[in-house]
């Protein structure tokens, strides 16, 4: 389990600041109005699209250094973009709920 939670962290350092610039931005879009949900949720979905294109084809060799690790890339990105998802997710509904009830 230690050797797992090296791999996804290694695999996840490189974008850690890219994702959490785009779940910055998304917060922000929420602050605005409450419908721009989806617009945030689409700015999350772009960001992820851009780390998988970004890693498929400017980095690709790193991909050996999983495989050989016993583990596939499918799976690696299954658990670097779960997590981060679920705290957009949590940081989202958060920020409509204080919002709703006029704190923020």
């Amino acid at each position: 389990m230690q050797n797992l939670r090296i791999l996804v962290w290694q695999f996840y350092k490189p974008f850690l600041y890219y994702n959490l610039f785009f779940t910055c931005f998304g917060a922000f879009l929420l602050f605005g109005k409450t419908a721009a949900f989806i617009l945030a949720l689409a700015a999350k979905m772009v960001s992820y699209g851009g780390m998988i294109f970004y890693q498929h084809f400017f980095n690709k060799q790193q991909y050996f250094y999983y495989r050989n690790a016993g583990r596939p890339v499918r799976q690696m990105y299954v658990y670097t973009l779960t997590p981060d998802f679920f705290i957009f997710l949590i940081l989202s509904f958060l920020i409509i709920t204080l919002k709703q009830y006029g704190i923020c």
